[in-house]
């Protein structure tokens, strides 16, 4: 797990958009896939998938997912994000270092529309 954030809707009526950014490398390339969790629900709201050509590469993964809020009851957001294959994944940088002089910026976000 990456981030999480927890958020109580104002209004049960409202529509959230949920957003990640995620900026990830791997230890060795290949696949990274990152998704949005709400509470302990173990299937995730929305999903996003990106290949890494090598160990000193990241790439973008935005993920967003739309829902009502359907109550005014406190919920948690989560982000996790994994290789394909069984090796490390880094947040903001790759196998090395973080990259962008360390301003790669990676978030969760939750903005509420009211109706």
């Amino acid at each position: 797990e990456f981030l999480s954030l927890t958020v109580t809707p104002t209004n049960a009526s409202s529509i959230l958009k949920i957003h990640a950014h995620l900026n990830v490398g791997g230890a060795t390339g290949g696949i990274i896939t990152g998704a949005i969790f709400v509470d302990a629900t173990a299937n995730a709201l929305a999903a996003s998938t990106q290949q890494i050509n090598a160990s000193t590469a990241m790439a973008t993964l935005p993920i967003t997912h739309y829902e009502t809020a359907a109550s005014t009851t406190q919920r948690v957001y989560h982000v996790r994000a994994g290789a394909s294959a069984a090796t490390d994944g880094f947040i903001n940088g790759d196998l090395s270092s973080r990259l962008m002089g360390g301003r790669a910026i990676s978030l969760l976000s939750v903005e509420e529309y009211l109706p």
